[in-house]
Protein backbone atom coordinates (compact mmCIF):
# COMPACT_ATOMS: atom_id res chain seq x y z
CA UNK A 1 0.00 0.00 0.00
CA UNK A 2 3.03 2.50 0.80
CA UNK A 3 4.40 1.87 -2.50
CA UNK A 4 1.27 3.17 -4.45
CA UNK A 5 2.49 6.34 -3.21
CA UNK A 6 5.73 6.09 -3.35
CA UNK A 7 5.63 5.59 -7.06
CA UNK A 8 3.71 9.25 -7.65
CA UNK A 9 7.35 10.88 -6.01
CA UNK A 10 6.46 10.78 -2.14
CA UNK A 11 8.69 10.51 0.83
CA UNK A 12 8.09 7.13 2.53
CA UNK A 13 9.10 5.90 5.59
CA UNK A 14 7.54 2.62 7.09
CA UNK A 15 7.42 1.94 11.25
CA UNK A 16 8.50 -1.31 13.00
CA UNK A 17 6.35 -4.19 12.62
CA UNK A 18 5.62 -3.96 16.54
CA UNK A 19 5.32 -1.00 18.59
CA UNK A 20 4.76 1.35 15.98
CA UNK A 21 2.75 4.25 18.08
CA UNK A 22 -0.33 3.39 15.89
CA UNK A 23 1.18 4.11 12.38
CA UNK A 24 2.42 1.62 9.49
CA UNK A 25 3.95 4.52 7.72
CA UNK A 26 4.18 7.80 6.89
CA UNK A 27 3.97 9.54 3.03
CA UNK A 28 5.53 13.34 2.77
CA UNK A 29 3.29 15.43 0.24
CA UNK A 30 6.23 16.01 -2.37
CA UNK A 31 5.86 19.87 -2.13
CA UNK A 32 5.89 19.34 2.12
CA UNK A 33 2.08 20.27 2.27
CA UNK A 34 1.18 17.67 4.59
CA UNK A 35 2.63 14.49 5.91
CA UNK A 36 0.04 10.96 5.86
CA UNK A 37 -0.03 8.76 8.74
CA UNK A 38 -0.91 5.28 7.13
CA UNK A 39 -2.75 2.16 8.67
CA UNK A 40 -3.59 -1.32 7.09
CA UNK A 41 -5.86 -3.18 8.51
CA UNK A 42 -5.57 -6.87 6.63
CA UNK A 43 -8.36 -8.94 7.23
CA UNK A 44 -8.97 -13.12 6.58
CA UNK A 45 -12.64 -12.23 6.07
CA UNK A 46 -13.01 -9.22 3.31
CA UNK A 47 -16.81 -9.58 3.23
CA UNK A 48 -16.91 -8.44 6.53
CA UNK A 49 -17.02 -5.08 7.44
CA UNK A 50 -13.62 -3.61 9.48
CA UNK A 51 -14.14 -1.99 12.96
CA UNK A 52 -13.12 1.66 14.14
CA UNK A 53 -9.05 0.32 15.02
CA UNK A 54 -7.34 1.48 12.10
CA UNK A 55 -9.20 5.12 13.45
CA UNK A 56 -8.25 4.83 16.53
CA UNK A 57 -4.63 3.80 16.11
CA UNK A 58 -4.01 6.45 13.80
CA UNK A 59 -5.75 9.39 16.25
CA UNK A 60 -2.90 8.03 18.45
CA UNK A 61 0.01 8.20 15.66
CA UNK A 62 -1.35 11.82 14.96
CA UNK A 63 -1.18 12.76 19.05
CA UNK A 64 1.81 11.57 19.32
CA UNK A 65 3.73 13.32 16.53
CA UNK A 66 6.43 15.83 17.82
CA UNK A 67 5.05 18.73 15.67
CA UNK A 68 1.42 19.62 16.57
CA UNK A 69 1.16 22.41 13.61
CA UNK A 70 2.00 20.47 11.41
CA UNK A 71 -0.85 19.23 8.65
CA UNK A 72 -1.50 15.46 9.11
CA UNK A 73 -4.12 13.52 7.10
CA UNK A 74 -5.18 10.17 8.54
CA UNK A 75 -5.47 7.55 6.50
CA UNK A 76 -6.76 3.49 6.70
CA UNK A 77 -6.62 1.01 4.46
CA UNK A 78 -7.90 -2.23 4.34
CA UNK A 79 -8.28 -5.08 2.50
CA UNK A 80 -12.31 -5.35 3.69
CA UNK A 81 -15.15 -4.36 1.35
CA UNK A 82 -15.96 -1.40 4.08
CA UNK A 83 -15.54 -0.14 7.43
CA UNK A 84 -18.81 -0.79 9.69
CA UNK A 85 -20.65 2.20 10.70
CA UNK A 86 -19.14 2.97 13.81
CA UNK A 87 -15.78 3.83 12.10
CA UNK A 88 -17.05 5.54 9.56
CA UNK A 89 -19.05 7.93 12.09
CA UNK A 90 -16.00 8.73 13.73
CA UNK A 91 -14.20 9.08 10.52
CA UNK A 92 -16.98 11.62 9.30
CA UNK A 93 -16.58 13.59 12.06
CA UNK A 94 -12.67 14.26 12.09
CA UNK A 95 -11.68 16.10 8.56
CA UNK A 96 -8.52 14.87 7.86
CA UNK A 97 -9.21 11.01 8.05
CA UNK A 98 -9.64 8.77 4.85
CA UNK A 99 -10.88 5.52 4.72
CA UNK A 100 -10.00 3.36 2.09
CA UNK A 101 -11.42 0.28 1.13
CA UNK A 102 -10.45 -2.94 -1.26
CA UNK A 103 -11.98 -1.50 -4.19
CA UNK A 104 -9.70 1.57 -3.87
CA UNK A 105 -6.52 0.66 -2.93
CA UNK A 106 -4.34 0.58 -6.04
CA UNK A 107 -5.76 4.36 -6.83
CA UNK A 108 -5.84 5.75 -3.00
CA UNK A 109 -3.49 8.65 -3.11
CA UNK A 110 -5.79 9.76 -5.48
CA UNK A 111 -8.40 10.86 -2.39
CA UNK A 112 -5.85 12.88 -0.72
CA UNK A 113 -4.94 16.72 -0.93
CA UNK A 114 -3.44 17.87 -4.54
Amino acid sequence: AIDVIKNQGWKTRTTPPTNDGGADGYADHPNGDYTVIIQCKHTQHPKEARDEKAYSDLVYAEQQQPDQNKKYILVALTNAVSFNKKARALAANKENVVLITRDDLMSWPDRLPK
